[in-house]
């Protein structure tokens, strides 16, 4: 965590060949860390720090399904209540670079204005201290794979699967919803419509 209490999560593409399945994998694991998120940390903000340097972003590109990804954005951003503080991308690669400008047309002005490519390492040092970052990213940290298989033994404890399985059985009872007689009489559906009178 930095020292404004947000928390850091680090996205490592390790491998050149994507498809559209690791695509779809990838977004329930970010689902999963979202729900592992909510329940336990209590932080000022999320940053990302994706490093690209080993993926392809045209593979990427080909396999990634746009409505699929607008949803998980708006899973986060509205069901899980994120604030995103950064996404900051470490790639030395062109068309990476001109998929994030893709991607940023897909997002909020807010959300977009928050993405940052990066060269190198040292540039990303100016806004993710040292101190949280694993020691193959130039940081006092402990190693990716120390922390990853720390969280993978957290993702797969009991006690959290249990709550995962409590959690995706929730669901609405719309026997409870209330009726709004107004809008089914004067406006033909019920729903919140606002009445627009044009002169």
């Amino acid at each position: 965590m930095t020292p404004d209490h947000c928390r850091v999560h680090l996205f490592q593409a390790r491998t050149t060949k994507m498809d559209a399945t690791k695509v779809s994998q990838y977004m329930k694991l970010f689902l999963i860390v979202s729900d592992y998120v909510q329940l336990y940390d209590y932080n000022n903000g999320l940053m990302y720090l994706a490093d690209w340097r080993g993926g392809s972003a045209i593979d990427f590109t080909m396999s990634v399904n746009f409505t699929q990804f607008r949803t998980i954005l708006d899973t986060a951003f509205e069901g899980y209540s994120m604030r995103i503080k950064a996404i900051h991308i470490l790639t030395d690669s062109k068309p990476m670079t001109a998929l994030v400008m893709l991607f940023k047309q897909v997002m909020s002005a807010k959300i977009s204005s928050r993405i940052q490519v990066h060269n190198t390492l040292d540039s990303v040092y100016e806004y993710i201290p040292k101190s949280v970052l694993p020691v193959e990213y130039g940081g006092e940290d402990r190693t990716v794979r120390e922390l990853r298989d720390e969280f993978i033994e957290e993702l797969c404890s009991d006690y959290f699967k249990d709550y995962r399985k409590q959690i995706n059985k929730a669901r609405t009872d719309e026997n409870f919803r209330s009726k709004d007689l107004f809008n089914s009489e004067y406006m033909g559906m019920s729903g919140t419509f606002r009445n627009l009178s044009v002169d």
